[in-house]
């Protein structure tokens, strides 16, 4: 695995989508001690101060076969989030996953995933995986709003997102939908909709989509979080 090492970036996922015409297939990591756009899922940014947390991206740049692999564009993000909640366990118990990319500890965010898919005609020609992950002592700012930080001490960043990456990589292909449903704290809460109406979280789907009843016992299917609210 290929790492790029960055004192400061706007972000590495972005980077990493900057570059990646230029890298042969392989995989490679991206780490930053501080960005100053990091990104979230859809428009929500993620707190980046220098030196408190791990702010890194994976790219994995191979030729998969669309028709045999489908499966993978929906499995990166919660894969992602199993990987590094079994990492990081080595250093805090009780960390547990909100549907579908939120990393938690004692109820609050610390950490979050992103990812993204390159698609050719039949062929995935490549993927990112962005991890965010606040692990310093340091108090985070104001913007941050209200996440945590796991504060483990004086450790190598860039040796646990390595870790992360390694096991993301190797467990492409494992089954691994017990583990993330275990982890997962959303089903059974209420979910605010689009349209502002509240839904109950039922199960977490084969897919990893979220199957939700209204309380006029409607059910649906939600892909992702745009425009919802998990209370």
């Amino acid at each position: 695995m290929q790492i790029f090492k960055y004192e400061s970036i706007d972000s590495t996922f972005v980077e990493s989508g900057r570059v990646s015409p230029t890298l042969g297939e392989g995989e490679y990591l991206f780490l930053a001690k501080e960005q100053s756009a990091g990104r979230g899922q859809g428009d929500h940014s993620f707190c980046s101060p220098h030196g408190n947390g791990i702010y890194a991206t994976l790219l994995v740049k191979r030729n998969f076969d669309l028709k045999e692999n489908s499966a993978l564009v929906n499995r990166l993000t919660p894969l992602a989030a199993v990987c590094a909640t079994e990492v990081l366990s080595e250093y805090r118990d009780g960390l547990r996953i909100k549907w579908i990319n939120d990393l938690l500890y004692q109820g609050k965010k610390y950490g979050g995933i992103l990812s993204a898919t390159s698609i050719e005609k039949d062929k995935i020609t490549s993927f990112r995986i962005g991890f965010g992950i606040n692990l310093g002592g340091a108090q985070l700012p104001q913007e941050c709003g209200n996440a945590t930080t796991l504060d483990i001490g004086k450790m190598d960043y860039d040796t646990i997102a390595k870790a992360i990456a390694e096991r993301i990589v190797c467990s492409l292909y494992d089954g691994f939908l017990m583990k993330y449903r275990s982890l997962c704290t959303t089903v059974g809460r209420e979910v605010v909709l689009e349209n502002g109406e509240i839904a109950v979280a039922q199960e977490i789907c084969d897919d990893f989509s979220l199957l939700v009843e209204t309380k006029t016992g409607d059910v649906k299917n939600l892909k992702n979080t745009a425009g919802i609210k998990i209370l």
